[in-house]
């Protein structure tokens, strides 16, 4: 049976001569992989460019209920044309970042609207966004938990557990201005800007990273963490 669904790349493998396995975050089944046949071959039905990390697509896909299967594609067409984020060197830079994100954290097999219309919409915002989205990478670490099932009521509690499982070892009195920013930024749209320096960027990026590995099992290091801290300068 055929189904349409709107669907977010997170990366692809090459798979035999000429096709790839994709991995994709979908509204209407979640995270699914799929394979596309000949994408890699001058005849190929499809560019290998609709498949870059976090294009928006339109597909039309056959699916199975089974879990952990390699589904198939029917019909792709880009959901929304990128004007700005693979062509701005520090816009690229964030999405890189955004990408490894969401390949640790995005795991469910099954359909959430609220949180697939959240990454599309911040992603059409990060590539519509004038020159100040300095913040919007931690500012997208601090919204994102909320789906994901771990937002903390504040950000104090976000210290207080950091501390109590000893990803910190001082204690929460001592953040008392980062919690008044990350508190600031989880109440914000990502249109509104507030005055943040470099290093308080990279230090709540840090934080909000460790908040991460303590409630995500594998969540592991971020490789692209070093070039975003050059963004985030």
């Amino acid at each position: 049976m055929l189904h349409k669904t709107l669907a977010i790349v997170l990366k692809y493998i090459k798979y035999r001569e000429s096709s790839i396995i994709v991995k994709i975050y979908t509204e209407q089944f979640g995270l699914q992989s799929y394979i596309v046949n000949g994408v890699r071959s001058e005849r190929g039905k499809y560019s290998i460019a609709l498949f870059q990390p976090l294009s928006i697509l339109d597909m039309v896909v056959y699916h199975k209920s089974k879990k952990n299967t390699l589904q198939r594609v029917s019909e792709i067409k880009v959901g929304y044309p990128y004007q700005n984020l693979l062509y701005d060197i520090k816009k690229l830079s964030v999405a890189i970042f955004l990408s490894e994100v969401l390949v640790k954290v995005l795991r469910e097999e099954e359909g959430n609207t609220d949180l697939f219309q959240f990454l599309r919409e911040a992603l059409i915002y990060l590539d519509e966004a004038p020159d100040q989205f300095d913040n919007f990478s931690p500012q997208f670490l601090l919204k994102l938990s909320k789906y994901l099932g771990f937002l903390p009521t504040s950000a104090q509690e976000m210290f207080e557990q950091l501390y109590e499982s000893n990803f910190l070892q001082v204690k929460p009195s001592y953040f008392s201005e980062e919690v008044t920013l990350l508190d600031t930024l989880i109440r914000l749209p990502f249109e509104e800007s507030i005055t943040i320096s470099g290093k308080q960027r990279r230090d709540l990026t840090d934080y909000l990273l460790l908040f991460y590995r303590l409630h995500l099992d594998d969540f592991g290091e971020i490789k692209s963490l070093n070039i975003l801290r050059q963004i985030l300068a």
